[in-house]
């Protein structure tokens, strides 16, 4: 299946035109252990009806600790990433005002500290999750990496862009 698949319908009511992933989020949290049939239509136009249940998932207090362990080594990075590129784009800007090279690359700078992952987290925790699906439908754009899922450019439909 591919990532660009649209989501058009939800256990078979049409998913609006302004969806967005956090009422996405809720409408499978709310499901309450009862399977729950969302619809796509792949790029070439063939619909495809998937069923998920949401269930309790058990582990062991070790690989507990081994997923926190990982989880915190990959924010302390991403924060490390984030503080880099801030005081970067920060010095270019304040030492060279005039050149415009060095402007567009303070702002790229920003830019990129903006679609890491603690503040991508950041935007969810704010209720922002347009942020999300227009960081998501941007990186779609200009890479072939899986990103989180966003809404298409021709349909304004929740989708899975990669």
């Amino acid at each position: 299946m591919p990532l660009t698949s649209t989501v058009v319908a939800i256990d078979g009511t049409a998913v609006p035109a302004d969806y967005q992933v956090s009422q996405f989020a809720k409408r499978l949290d709310q499901a309450q252990g009862k399977p729950v049939k969302v619809t796509l239509v792949q790029p070439n136009g063939r619909k495809l009806e998937l069923s998920q249940q949401k269930h309790r998932i058990t582990s062991d207090p070790a690989a507990v600790r081994d997923r926190d362990l990982r989880v915190a080594a990959r924010l302390v990075t991403a924060l490390l990433a984030c503080t880099a590129l801030l005081v970067c784009g920060l010095l270019l800007a304040l030492r060279r005002p005039n050149d415009p090279v060095a402007m567009l690359l303070a702002f790229a700078f920003v830019g990129m500290v903006a679609t890491i992952d603690p503040p991508m987290q950041l935007w969810l925790w704010t209720n922002q999750d347009y942020m999300i699906d227009i960081l998501g439908r941007s990186s779609s754009t200009c890479s072939s990496s899986p990103s989180l899922p966003s809404r298409t450019a021709s349909s304004s439909r929740a989708s899975f862009a990669g």
